[in-house]
């Protein structure tokens, strides 16, 4: 079996060009290397497809596929950048419980 880098769960909505036309789609998971697609009906081993993340088109050839999933590996990477915004973090603030005060402290 071979190793895989840890992918990030994320549920991220995308308009995949692919050859069979365009599709509505979200990433299921994602890393550096490559992710998985759900809501990817029709889309076939060997396909190339595109989305947009932060205004810049990310290419990538299907895997796999099956029961309208699809593994996608990329080329080439993306960036840490990109993997953020795909999990939805870009500009996210975290908050940590409330102090003694009772007022939410922003890190």
């Amino acid at each position: 079996m071979q190793y895989r880098a840890h992918r990030y769960t994320t549920d991220y909505p995308v308009h995949v060009n692919a050859p069979m036309g365009n599709m509505r789609a979200a990433v299921s998971n994602v890393n550096e290397a490559g992710a998985q697609l759900r809501d990817a009906v029709g889309l076939n081993v060997g396909d190339p497809v595109q989305f947009q993340v932060l205004h810049e088109r990310i290419s990538a050839i299907v895997q796999w596929a099956a029961g309208g999933r699809a593994g996608l590996s990329f080329h080439p990477r993306i960036t840490i950048d990109q993997i953020d915004a795909i999990r939805n973090r870009a500009g996210i603030r975290r908050h940590t419980p409330t102090g003694q005060n009772g007022l939410t402290q922003t890190l």
